[in-house]
C-alpha cells in the first residue's frame, strides 16, 4: 500500500505542472482523510512546502483521482519513465515543457495535432520517419523546418 501511495504522490507531482496563483498555505489538518493517506509519504515536508507547490500537488492529486484506471496506469507509467531519466534529461524535459507553455494557444494546438498525427502512424512508419530525420545534417533539418513554416503560413493565409 505504501508503494501505491508513493506512486500516486509521484503522479500527482508530475501532473501538477501548471502555475497556481499565490495562496495561503494549506494546513495538513485541512486535507481530507483520502488526501492525507495518498500524500502520507510527504506528510513530514508538507508544512515546509511553498503554498504554490501545495496547490500544484493538490491540483494534480485531484486530476489523478478523477482519471479512469487506464489513465491512472498511463500516468504511473509516465512517472516511472520520468524517474529513470538522468537529471540532465529531466531538466531538458522541464525546459521544453516551459517553452511549450509559453507558446500561444494556437501554436500549442498545432504541435499537439502534429504529435497526435505522429502517434497514429504505425511503429514502423515512426521508426522510418525518425531514421530519415536523424540522417539529415543540421542544415538540412533547418531547411526542412523552414519549408514546413512556409507551408503552414501559406495554409493560414488561404484559409
Amino acid at each position: 500500500m505504501n508503494a501505491m501511495r508513493t506512486m500516486i504522490l509521484g503522479v500527482s507531482l508530475a501532473l501538477a505542472s501548471t502555475a497556481v496563483a499565490a495562496t495561503p498555505p494549506v494546513a495538513w489538518s485541512a486535507l481530507n482523510a483520502e488526501q492525507q493517506a495518498l500524500l502520507a509519504p510527504i506528510a513530514d515536508r508538507w508544512a515546509a512546502m511553498a503554498p504554490e507547490r501545495q496547490q500544484r500537488i493538490l491540483k494534480g492529486l485531484e486530476r489523478y483521482q478523477h482519471m479512469t484506471p487506464e489513465q491512472q496506469a498511463r500516468a504511473r507509467d509516465r512517472l516511472q519513465h520520468f524517474k529513470r531519466l538522468t537529471p540532465e534529461q529531466r531538466e531538458r524535459m522541464r525546459h521544453r515543457f516551459q517553452q511549450f507553455q509559453s507558446l500561444p494557444p494556437e501554436q500549442q494546438s498545432r504541435i499537439r495535432a502534429r504529435f497526435h498525427n505522429f502517434q497514429r502512424l504505425s511503429p514502423e512508419q515512426r521508426r522510418e520517419l525518425r531514421r530519415r530525420y536523424q540522417e539529415l545534417t543540421p542544415e538540412q533539418r533547418e531547411e526542412l523546418r523552414e519549408r514546413m513554416r512556409e507551408r503552414r503560413e501559406a495554409r493560414e493565409t488561404r484559409g
